[in-house]
């Protein structure tokens, strides 16, 4: 132990104010005054005195330890490896050297209002607090103006207002430090030029919250702030947050970070001119993330804010913000995992690109998807990509507003499931394809689409073939438009409910006919539903007849099968009609060629197809008369004197030339002809009453029997086909 008879005045002072526990006052003078050269020695303190005190060399010092205000310290402040049983305090001082602290031991370090050139101190331990408020370095070091690499700080770290300008590295860089408690970085100015990033805290530990709201942290060269694999004891704060990073590898990087409350970025922006805002794939937050009145705007094609495989324990939410990336993905978090809700709030998002502006490819959500005044754009892809998307909540869309080019669908739900119901209320533009394309939707309940949609290509406007709806599905107010393409596509789809279509969009006249020159085109084969839940029967034929690309006979069968299923077995009969019908139009070949097409249409035309009974048992009574008016007419005509072609039948059947025939009763004749045409077993009238077959007349008589009895055969034919369904076939 030194003695201090050999110290000047003013150190001596210093050095009995810490043995005292005083702060040693130094000057009144202000930081601005104390950086000028006309400062007096005894306002000065020698950098190697305060390494003296705290090593010990003047003996035990207060547990206050060394407490300096209003100094200017002369020299490299030298502390490396440096362990002591008290801490130091400078406030308001200015440091005209380095401050060297790399592997020392502190109770605390305060250096509150101070101008330093640098603090390095890579594996410094501070049993209690580090505070760095107010204070302001300005240095050109490539090695950081800050390090703290390493570092353990116990108690908190407190670098509100700091103030730090590197042009040559990194602000401050602290990977791998520990904090016991919160590191607030609040209303901070971080500026550098470093390619490894302004603000650096990859593999930190933080006990408490991270909070940096009102901060502004820029560089020039790379990221602004580098917190990959981070784990945070309570919150992340960006609240009111200005980042400014250049480059691919983002302006704010959160890579597999940790954050055990919540992520806040509210009322800040992050912006990058030449690479994503946030990188944060894998980020595992257990609480909320939120995006509250924030701006992003990136300019790469893996996305402006980057969540893939993130991890939100609690509800996600981006509400009154902004994001853009002219170069790809606004929002890009495939295989995102929300516990709670996911809701999107009058948010304003443009992207590029086909990976899409909003994209969540196998995301889960585990709760509802609620999108409000939302509008996304993407010239050159889809507005949402959402394709295998699972929603064990509802979604709900609401004044959602999609539009751009995209050849692969404007909003894309392709394998997407949702557990209760989908509703959609906006507007979907695509100037290049398909407006919703959702080949293979499964929706647990009910569907209901409100939506203006406008398409082109061949692939159709609204694409659902193969969905899975399990309540109803009705479009209400939707308005279909396209230049060139089928307005929906409901292949193979299956509705549990009752089905509602917008035939104002797809037949404008609403019309019941069997001709319609309105182009708009549904395509419904396979389509399956259960009951109807708009329109008459006679507008679902229409459709079916008049606005579907080709013939196909399943539409049909359904149709007819849910009048049937209804008590409205003539509606299903006539529907059936019609399809034969149309079968005969705008699928001949199915039939076959003459003459099958020739007997399709005798068959139509006579038999109903079978399915029209009354129709057959009028032609087959017309016959009957017709064979029973020939009988009688046969009773008339004279073949030779005295005989006509009908007469009484002669005993031995040996016809006598010589005397005159006996006629037969009117009665005799009706059922001699009805005997002739019935192709049944003969009522045995022509025993007393035939044709007479030996003459021309008589042949001539018989063979117009033979043909009446032969339609009638194939009446009968037809009608017993048409009663045990043999024709009845889906074709």
């Amino acid at each position: 132990m030194h003695g201090l008879d050999d110290l000047p005045e003013r150190e001596r002072e210093l050095v009995e104010a810490a043995q005292r526990g005083l702060e040693f006052k130094c000057s009144d003078l202000s930081v601005d005054s104390l950086v000028s050269d006309a400062v007096d020695q005894r306002d000065e303190v020698r950098a190697e005195l305060l390494r003296e005190l705290l090593t010990g060399r003047y003996g035990p010092l207060d547990p206050h330890g060394v407490r300096v205000r209003g100094a200017r310290i002369i020299g490299r402040l030298d502390l490396d490896h440096v362990k002591s049983e008290v801490g130091l305090s400078l406030i308001a001082c200015v440091l005209m050297g380095e401050i060297h602290a790399e592997y020392a031991t502190l109770r605390h370090v305060v250096l509150r209002g101070s101008h330093l050139n640098a603090l390095h101190a890579d594996g410094l331990c501070v049993e209690g607090d580090l505070v760095l408020e107010d204070v302001k370095i300005v240095s050109e070091n490539e090695n950081g103006s800050i390090r703290l690499l390493l570092a353990e700080i116990k108690g908190q770290m407190d670098c509100d207002s700091l103030v730090v300008s590197n042009t040559s590295g990194p602000a401050l860089l602290a990977d791998r430090i520990r904090v016991g408690s919160d590191l607030f970085l609040r209303s901070v100015s971080l500026a550098s030029s470093s390619e490894s990033g302004s603000l650096q805290v990859t593999g930190a530990k933080i006990g408490g919250d991270l909070a940096l709201d009102k901060a502004k942290i820029s560089n020039e060269a790379g990221p602004a702030v580098v917190g990959d694999s981070i784990k945070v004891g309570g919150s992340i704060h960006f609240n009111q947050t200005q980042v400014l990073g250049t480059g691919p590898e983002g302006a704010v990087r959160l890579l597999n970070a940790q954050i055990e409350g919540q992520a806040g970025f509210k009322g800040g922006a992050v912006i990058n001119g030449s690479g994503p805002a946030i990188i944060a794939d894998g980020i595992n937050v257990r609480r909320d993330i939120i995006f509250h009145a924030f701006k992003s705007r990136g300019d790469h094609v893996d996305g402006a804010i980057r969540l893939p495989g993130a991890q939100i324990s609690g509800q996600g939410e981006i509400l009154n913000s902004e994001v853009a990336n002219s170069s790809g993905a606004a929002i890009l978090a495939d295989n995102l995992q929300v516990g709670g809700n996911l809701i999107v709030q009058t948010v304003k998002a443009v992207g590029s690109g086909h990976f899409g502006t909003f994209r969540l490819v196998g995301a889960v959500i585990s709760g509802r998807f609620v999108f409000s005044d939302v509008e996304i754009g993407n010239a050159s892809g889809p507005a949402v990509h959402a394709d295998t998307l699972r929603v064990n909540g509802s979604i709900q869309w609401q004044r959602f507003v999609a539009q751009g080019g995209s050849n692969s669908g404007m909003v894309r739900m392709s394998g997407a499931r949702v557990g209760v119901q989908l509703d959609f209320q906006g507007e979907i533009v695509n100037n290049a394809g398909v407006a919703l394309h959702a080949d293979g939707l499964s929706v647990e309940s009910r569907m209901m689409l409100a939506i203006r949609a406008h398409g082109v290509g061949k692939l159709g406007v609204i694409r659902l073939p193969g969905a899975r709806i399990g309540g109803q599905f009705e479009f209400h107010r939707t308005y279909v438009s396209s230049t060139s393409a089928d307005l929906i596509e409901l292949q193979g789809a299956t509705v549990g409910g009752a089905m509602f279509l917008p035939f104002k969009s797809l037949c404008p006249a609403e019309g019941t006919g069997k001709v319609c020159f309105h182009p708009g085109r549904i395509g419904i084969d396979d389509f399956k539903y259960a009951t109807l839940g708009n329109g008459s029967w006679h507008q679902w034929l229409h459709l079916i007849r008049c606005h579907t690309g080709r013939y196909r006979p399943q539409p049909y069968q359904q149709l007819a099968a849910i009048e049937r299923a209804a008590g409205h077995d003539k509606n299903a009969r006539n529907v059936l009609v019609a399809q034969q019908r149309d079968r005969l139009i705008r699928s001949p070949e199915s039939i076959g060629k003459f003459p099958f097409t020739f007997f399709h249409r005798i068959w139509g035309a006579i038999a109903g197809y079978g399915y029209r009974a009354s129709y057959l048992a009028t032609v087959l009574i017309a016959f009957l008369f017709m064979a029973g008016s020939i009988g009688y007419i046969a009773g008339q005509v004279d073949t030779r004197p005295g005989h006509h072609v009908a007469e009484r039948v002669v005993p031995g059947n040996v016809a006598d030339k010589t005397n005159p025939g006996v006629s037969c009763s009117t009665i005799e004749l009706i059922g001699l002809g009805l005997d002739r045409g019935l192709p049944l077993g003969p009522a045995g009238m022509r025993n007393r009453c035939d044709l007479d077959t030996s003459t021309k007349r008589g042949q001539a008589f018989t063979i117009a029997m033979w043909i009446i009895q032969a339609f009638l055969w194939g009446l009968v034919t037809l009608g017993i086909a048409g009663y045990t369904s043999l024709i009845r076939r889906p074709s």
